[in-house]
């Protein structure tokens, strides 16, 4: 992409090779054979790029080549498309991967327009509409995808207007590949949404605690086994709910109230909103760091009070029948 913008900028740096280290604006001028007006816009590229220094004398203005590494350099290191726009929407400067992208140089679109770079082929017509409808200290976000050799990326492009490079206004735009990170975005919603749809298809309670016995997540089966939502119990311990009969079994040997959660029994009595006991039978498992240090652990909590009644009322009856077969044994004739 060729234009007459590098052969003016090209202009304005050979006039400083002819023996003067410090030009005004109608030094320049006059040197290069361009309109002051002209002159004074590619003065200021050429200073925002970093090859030209700009001090003030006074009243006027000084160029001079710059002999330092230009900070606008650092952003080349960039992955990110930096573009800055002048306020007519023409090039002030962009950084490397912008320019790998259309396949160009600094100087073939310094002061081009974006029509002229035809950035609504490039990135589409609703990001060259956004950056129109930028306002003086204001930002705005679009999404474009962009198609390259058969290969679909989407970026994310933030435009904003702000006042720099010798408090001259200008549009900075910056351009981030999310196309990973959009994928990864949607397999965790995806993920969520699955887990999501099991705990609360699931009858059993999940439930998640510290190692200190604070609860710090319990699936919602939890208001249909216990009453309780599940906020009403992230945050207690579970002690606060065990039947005092079975706690002693979570302690370390019977002589510290310190519990041993990874000890938890198979199976315990657990106090619900209503006050009443219910059976649990629980799987528990321990999440371990990398250095093996337990995390939290994970349960799956089955209540089991029916069974355990049925159970008990199956075993009763045996015994009465057994009892009363034992009574009348010796009534019994063959």
């Amino acid at each position: 992409m060729e234009s007459g913008s590098s052969k003016i900028n090209q202009d304005i740096l050979e006039t400083f090779t002819r023996g003067k280290k410090s030009l005004s604006i109608s030094d320049i001028s006059r040197l290069s054979g361009h309109h002051r007006h002209t002159v004074a816009r590619y003065l200021d590229n050429l200073v925002s790029s970093g090859k030209l220094e700009m001090r003030q004398h006074g009243q006027k203005k000084k160029y001079y080549l710059s002999d330092i590494q230009p900070e606008s350099s650092i952003l080349n290191f960039s992955p990110h498309m930096l573009i800055i726009l002048n306020m007519d929407l023409s090039i002030r400067w962009a950084n490397d991967s912008f320019l790998r992208m259309i396949n160009s140089t600094i100087e073939a679109i310094s002061n081009l327009s974006i029509e002229a770079l035809h950035l609504d082929d490039l990135f589409g017509p609703d990001l060259v509409a956004a950056i129109r409808m930028v306002r003086p200290g204001e930002t705005r976000s679009e999404e474009a995808r962009i198609t390259r050799e058969e290969k679909e990326t989407l970026y994310l492009f933030t435009i904003s207007a702000v006042s720099f490079f010798q408090e001259r206004p200008a549009l900075v735009i910056t351009g981030e590949d999310i196309t990973e990170k959009k994928a990864l975005q949607e397999a965790i919603r995806t993920s969520e949404s699955n887990l999501r749809l099991i705990t609360e298809s699931v009858h059993d309670m999940i439930i998640r605690w510290e190692p200190d016995g604070m609860i710090s997540y319990v699936s919602p089966a939890c208001e249909l086994l216990t009453g309780y939502v599940s906020q009403e119990l992230m945050g207690k311990t579970i002690s606060e709910f065990i039947h005092p009969e079975d706690l002693p079994r979570f302690q370390n040997g019977g002589e510290t109230e310190t519990v041993n959660w990874s000890r938890l029994p198979s199976s315990f009595r657990f106090r619900t909103l209503k006050g009443k006991w219910i059976w649990f039978e629980t799987t528990t498992t321990p999440r371990l760091s990398e250095t093996g240090e337990i995390l939290d652990y994970i349960s799956v909590w089955r209540d089991i009070t029916a069974w355990l009644e049925a159970e008990t009322k199956l075993a009763l009856s045996e015994e009465k029948y057994r009892r009363l077969f034992e009574g009348a044994k010796d009534a019994i004739i063959l």
